[in-house]
């Protein structure tokens, strides 16, 4: 892990002109008004972070795939950046415009609540006006105070948020650098303040794509955020032509041809996509499986393509892993069109599908099958 550990306290990141022109684009998707701005100021935060952390430690790895900045529209904490995962680690970004009273101010779910909490706190001074940004210091979530401790910290009244005093965050980022490249996340472990018997619990409210709405012919707000199209049937002789399912006929074609059995009321949808600066296109293709009482199965067919059409790079990968291990990894070893991975789970089962090339990795959110949404 190559780092460049000049003196990094305080350090001003310039604003490029194209972080606002992405903040006005996502802002905009807030139907709230008084959400937008925050939701604006976020988007210049997360762009800031990431590209001061590709200057400084372009190894590691940043998932902004489920990151609420991205999806504001569907943000539960609309002033804070969560979801964001930097490596190993969960980072929760807090954009500012100003930290006059030398207070941060984080909602108690951000802290008490295992689905959104971090492993490090970042606090990111958003200077519009200027065109810069700062990044004014960090915590980690080992160090920060005991529930009791945080309570009597903060004075405010209002009800659901913690304040903590800036002089609590380490200002030197030299340490956030070498927590983020050297530590382990179990030591850094994020206490549970829950616990759930629901297997599909495991991702709590992550952001998850319910294909068993597809079935209808529907698409959930997740889906639609994250740009699939509306789902269809996908029998060749019915999809040529058909936008949304054309530029995978072919391979459609070729999986039925190799006995993949697609009953005509499975119904799949398309994603543009991108990794390692490739543009790629994702389909997937769901189905319910009828099996011995009470037992019933659902099936996710997902084809991988160029934008373009033609051949996928050398080495890319496929991955579908369930709540435990992984069940399905397809590697490109020669020249092809596609890559092809069919899973089949129980109704209550999730499948995690990562696409990974040249070391860059994209995790798309959990794919569940929830007929009663």
């Amino acid at each position: 892990m190559m780092l460049d550990l000049e003196v990094l306290q305080g350090e001003i990141i310039p604003l490029e002109s194209e972080y606002y022109t992405q903040a006005i684009e996502i802002s905009d998707r807030v139907v709230e008004p008084e959400r937008q701005w925050q939701a604006y100021l976020n988007i210049l935060a997360l762009r800031s972070f990431t590209e001061w952390l590709a200057a400084r430690a372009g190894d590691i790895r940043v998932n902004t795939a489920v990151c609420s900045a991205v999806h504001p529209e569907l943000a539960q904490m609309p002033d804070l950046v969560y979801q964001l995962r930097v490596g190993e680690f969960q980072v929760c970004l807090i954009a500012r415009e100003s930290l006059i009273d030398n207070l941060v101010r984080i909602p108690k779910e951000a802290i008490e609540l295992t689905e959104f909490a971090a492993h490090f706190y970042v606090i990111i001074e958003v200077l519009e006006e200027e065109d810069q940004a700062s990044i004014r210091g960090f915590l980690r979530y080992d160090q920060l105070p005991k529930v009791q401790e945080l309570t009597r910290l903060t004075t405010a009244a209002k009800a659901g948020i913690y304040e903590l005093p800036l002089n609590l965050f380490d200002t030197n980022l030299h340490h956030l650098l070498l927590g983020l490249s050297l530590l382990e996340p179990t030591a850094l472990r994020i206490r549970s303040q829950h616990t759930t018997n629901n297997k599909r619990q495991t991702t709590n409210n992550q952001q998850q794509i319910n294909v068993a709405v597809w079935l209808r012919e529907e698409i959930d707000q997740v889906a639609r955020s994250l740009g699939w199209g509306m789902p269809g049937t996908l029998t060749p002789a019915v999809a040529t032509g058909w936008r949304s399912t054309e530029h995978f006929t072919g391979a459609i074609a070729n999986l039925i041809n190799q006995g993949l059995n697609i009953p005509p009321e499975a119904r799949g949808s398309c994603q543009k996509i991108s990794v390692d600066e490739i543009p790629l296109q994702l389909f997937a293709a769901v189905w319910r499986l009828m099996a011995e009482e009470p037992k019933e199965e659902w099936s996710l067919l997902l084809i991988l393509g160029t934008d373009s059409g033609g051949f996928l790079p050398q080495g890319i990968k496929l991955q579908v892993a369930d709540q435990t291990e992984i069940i399905s990894e397809r590697l490109l070893g020669t020249q092809d069109f596609y890559l092809a991975s069919r899973v089949v789970g129980d109704l209550d089962e999730q499948f995690l599908v990562t696409i990974t090339l040249n070391g860059k990795e994209l995790k798309l959110p959990p794919f569940v099958f929830s007929p009663n949404s």
